[in-house]
């Protein structure tokens, strides 16, 4: 993350951004709580208009683990 920040190089920029859409490619779908906690993390350093996909991921996710209003407030903040 401070990396990230850090970087003044956009080429690395994009490698870190890369690294990071992968490994949620293959995050446990099951564990809410740490889907929540990197989606909070990195939109400290990436807008949220960005990270749009990922936050309709986490929604459905929510949603279809019956925790709807999750799902529906992740929704509405978007």
């Amino acid at each position: 993350m401070i990396l990230f920040v850090r970087t003044t190089d956009e080429q690395r920029k994009k490698h870190i951004y890369s690294l990071w859409q992968k490994r949620f490619a293959v995050f446990p779908s099951e564990d809410l709580s740490a889907f929540q906690r990197s989606l909070n993390l990195r939109s400290i350093v990436i807008d949220k208009v960005d990270e749009v996909d990922q936050f309709i991921n986490f929604a459905n996710i929510a949603q279809n683990s019956g925790n709807t209003s999750l799902g529906a407030r992740i929704l509405n903040k978007l």
